[in-house]
């Protein structure tokens, strides 16, 4: 019969005793079943209420980005202006000229620190090397 065996027992079950049983008992058939990947009920209880909620929140989001507004058109600026808070292109044009002179500030800025450091170097080199200059002159004298 191919892996499977069929138990006729005495007519009683074998998990429950009870008459008139028949039961099939198939090898292949138990090797299949154990060897059947499963997925843990609470993490797929999990990745099921994030999916839920994943799903909310676009159709959310959609209701959020579709606009119907219906008015006069000269309606529309003032609709568009408080409703997106859009930004005009002078007000950006504003904005650029504005960060590129506090950059341009910055370079300057920093440019007048390294000339300070760089001073503040020197004289520290040239301390040094007059230090270094009596050191020797009055080794040379002891000698």
């Amino acid at each position: 019969m191919n892996g499977i065996i069929v138990f006729k027992k005495y007519g009683k079950c074998p998990i429950q005793q009870y008459d008139h049983c028949e039961f099939v008992k198939s090898k292949s058939s138990r090797q299949e079943v154990l060897g059947l990947l499963v997925t843990c009920h609470r993490q797929y209880d999990l990745k099921q209420r994030q999916l839920r909620e994943w799903i909310k929140s676009r159709e959310k989001e959609e209701c959020e980005n579709e606009c119907n507004y219906k008015g006069k058109r000269s309606e529309m600026k003032d609709h568009l202006d408080n409703s997106y808070r859009l930004i005009s292109t002078q007000k950006i044009m504003l904005l650029i000229k504005n960060l590129q002179s506090q950059l341009q500030a910055e370079k300057l800025q920093t440019r007048n620190i390294k000339k300070k450091k760089k001073e503040e170097l020197r004289k520290m080199y040239l301390k040094s090397n007059a230090k270094i200059e009596k050191l020797k002159e009055s080794d040379n004298k002891k000698i």
